[in-house]
């Protein structure tokens, strides 16, 4: 009699490990899932630095989707609002790989949002010829000779005119 007790709490035993075990792969695929789609969506694609009054150090990397195109647009306007004139910006792409196409668009119009209160902008464009002709298009469709095209940190601060301000790598 021992021996059926003790084999039926070995199945029950069985039976709870195997219920445990994919409850521990549905959160570790929860987990999986929650860390791509954050550092994808929220965490890593730009950075937006204020380093003047009405100047600003634009880091981005990636391909730059449309949920955080969306996202930037909102957060830069946001941080440039109270600004409506002489706005310096230094756009920093060189370990951005292309653009969505989708997000084209969005860049676009906020470039031209812009050009009223835009002093003058650089965009760091280095060793991406592709990323440079997206770029280029988007320049010429923005309509304002105030923004160019450089291929270091060095020239951005020249064009914009902020060469005393120095900038530390983490």
């Amino acid at each position: 009699m021992d021996y059926g007790i003790n084999r039926l709490s070995s199945k029950k035993f069985h039976k709870f490990i195997k219920k445990m075990q994919l409850k521990i792969k549905k959160l570790i695929l929860t987990i999986w899932y929650t860390f791509i789609y954050n550092r994808k969506i929220d965490n890593i694609m730009y950075q937006i630095e204020k380093i003047g009054d009405d100047s600003f150090y634009i880091k981005a990397i990636g391909t730059f989707p449309l949920p955080v195109a969306e996202r930037f647009v909102i957060e830069f306007e946001d941080l440039t609002k109270d600004i409506h004139e002489n706005l310096n910006v230094i756009i920093d792409i060189t370990e951005a790989i292309l653009l969505r196409i989708e997000s084209i668009d969005i860049i676009l119009d906020l470039l031209k949002r812009n050009n009223e209160k835009l002093n003058k902008s650089a965009f760091i464009i280095s060793k991406n010829p592709p990323l440079g002709v997206e770029f280029n298009y988007l320049l010429e469709h923005a309509e304002s000779s105030k923004r160019k095209i450089v291929s270091n940190l060095e020239d951005a601060k020249e064009w914009i005119g902020i060469e005393d301000i120095i900038f530390k790598k983490d």
